[in-house]
């Protein structure tokens, strides 16, 4: 029963899976999780006792079956967690690599300590390396993932690499197997455990890179989110002015006008001109109002209704920066949308509330333009002031936090959802 479990525990596809749910830990699952991977797995459990995985697409030498597992795993991280197929493929390319070094051990093993044939120490020892190379995995590259936050960068140089480490370490175990003498076989042992172990630190040089390039992306959009908060900042400061401004006339108009109504109608303009008081929101979070209260002056300046409906608690997660990039962002431009709309159309409405398990941030605003979708974020001919810079820190902010982010255009609404997982 023992040696049973123990080989079940080194089949290939038993590997690769579990090498493959390593980087999925953090992941946030998709509703009805354990349904969804048990709809995965029972079919494909199915076929597997009728079918084995070296005679599934065989031409020669080289069978398919295993890019056909290959494939089920992605298909199995996509479907079960929160994740773009492209991230799956990454995963389970890595994974796919690991797996092959502990094939090539275990070859190894074999040939040197055990030529007369397989017992329990042999299972045992194999079941050790598999787990010494699982943990191994985990420290030395998953966490490194999760703590840079691997996610839906589409890099192709990672993508084409990841798709060369996949034929190289496919290609060169069926070819040891089937074509290559025991002495051969041997030294392609060795080669084939440098080559993933040189395979899996080429990969993470290229990540490596990747991450250098997203560091300057942010670097560059906070350098212009600086720029644009102090051109906001004179705005608002224009705008208290001229209300200031309008208060001091209407004041002294007040001293020389005896006639009631005259002097009702003067008391209502100078209640419109305070009701830049109104414009400091009260949401339980002290960054949030300061945001709020700046792009209510700002929507006073162009005659937009900003209406919200947001608990701020909520977001206790998000640091000061990350509230003021995301919010402002997000309603800058909405903003930037609806001021040369119509003035019935000028409207901006938000929330944040809790819906089940998540935060949810909901906004809407008018928009006349036609927008054009690439990767689920809209593009357009603007320039970044409009969807370039702001729609970058979204996402930034929402991939550091496995947040769902989406954009859609219906009519002329625009749509902004985000999904955060809920932090008590």
């Amino acid at each position: 029963m023992a040696v049973h479990i123990l080989d079940f525990c080194t089949f290939f596809n038993v590997q690769l899976l579990v090498l493959s749910l390593l980087f999925c830990l953090r992941l946030a699952r998709r509703k009805l999780f354990w349904v969804r991977f048990t709809a995965i797995c029972l079919p494909y459990l199915a076929i597997r006792c009728f079918v084995t995985l070296t005679e599934v697409a065989r031409v020669g030498w080289f069978s398919g079956g295993f890019i056909l597992c290959f494939l089920w795993v992605i298909l199995l991280l996509w479907y079960c967690f929160q994740t773009s197929l492209a991230q799956a493929f990454f995963f389970t390319t890595f994974a796919y690599t690991g797996q092959h070094l502990l094939y090539w051990l275990k070859v190894l093993l074999e040939i040197s300590f055990f030529p007369s044939g397989r017992e329990l120490r042999y299972y045992a020892i194999s079941f050790l390396m598999m787990a010494a190379v699982c943990l191994l995995f985990y420290f030395v590259f998953v966490r490194r993932y999760e703590k840079e936050n691997l996610t839906e960068r589409n890099d192709k140089s990672l993508l084409l690499f990841s798709l060369f480490m996949l034929l190289v370490v496919n290609v060169l175990s069926q070819f040891s197997q089937n074509v290559l003498g025991e002495t051969q076989v041997v030294a392609v042992c060795l080669y084939g455990i440098l080559s993933c172990i040189l395979l899996l630190l080429v990969q993470f040089r290229i990540f490596e890179q990747s991450r250098t390039q997203r560091e300057k992306e942010i670097a560059e959009q906070l350098l212009y989110a600086s720029e644009k908060q102090q051109h906001l900042f004179k705005e608002s400061l224009d705008v208290i002015n001229l209300k200031c401004h309008d208060l001091k006339h209407q004041i002294a108009a007040l001293k020389k006008i005896d006639c009631p109504e005259e002097r009702r109608a003067v008391i209502e303009e100078v209640e419109g001109a305070i009701i830049i008081c109104d414009a400091v929101a009260k949401t339980g979070n002290e960054t949030l109002d300061v945001v709020l209260t700046e792009k209510s002056l700002q929507a006073e300046k162009y005659g937009i209704r900003l209406a919200c409906i947001a608990d701020g608690k909520l977001l206790h997660f998000l640091s000061t920066a990350e509230l003021a990039s995301f919010f402002g962002n997000l309603l800058d431009n909405a903003i930037e949308s609806v001021k040369d709309a119509e003035p019935e159309k000028r409207d901006v409405f938000f929330s944040v509330e809790k819906k089940g398990e998540h935060v949810w941030i909901h906004e809407e605003n008018w928009c006349g333009t036609k927008l054009d979708f690439r990767d689920g974020f809209p593009v357009t001919q603007r320039g970044r002031d409009f969807h370039g810079f702001g729609v970058l820190s979204l996402r930034l902010i929402a991939d550091k936090y496995r947040a769902e982010l989406r954009m859609e255009q219906r009519g002329e609404i625009f749509y902004v959802d985000a999904l955060f997982p809920f932090i008590a």
